[in-house]
């Protein structure tokens, strides 16, 4: 250009519209189904963005796996959670 302006980069341009398109389809697909959903929740324990019915299957498996612990304490000491481990407290005076 003889005017002495730099040519237009390619960022001035504006928005690339088909981008931001497939990054929002992706952004609200649910890790687990693959499905596509109007919100994702991330579930820690696994690691992943899921779906409202994922996150509701990974929250059963996680209640299972609490119970199953609970079973085992149970099984190991005789007691339940919140309950002393088989010896009687002391009398508190």
């Amino acid at each position: 250009m003889s005017d002495g302006r730099l040519p237009p980069r390619a960022s001035d341009a504006g928005p690339d519209i088909g981008h931001d398109a497939l990054h929002s389809v992706t952004v609200n697909t649910c890790e687990n189904c693959r499905t596509s959903c109007d919100h994702l929740t991330h579930v820690p324990e696994f690691d992943f963005l899921g779906c409202d019915t994922c996150l509701a299957e990974a929250l059963a498996v996680l209640e299972a796996e609490l119970a199953n612990e609970h079973e085992a304490l149970l099984a190991e000491t005789g007691c339940t959670l919140g309950e002393p481990a088989g010896r009687e407290l002391p009398e508190v005076a």
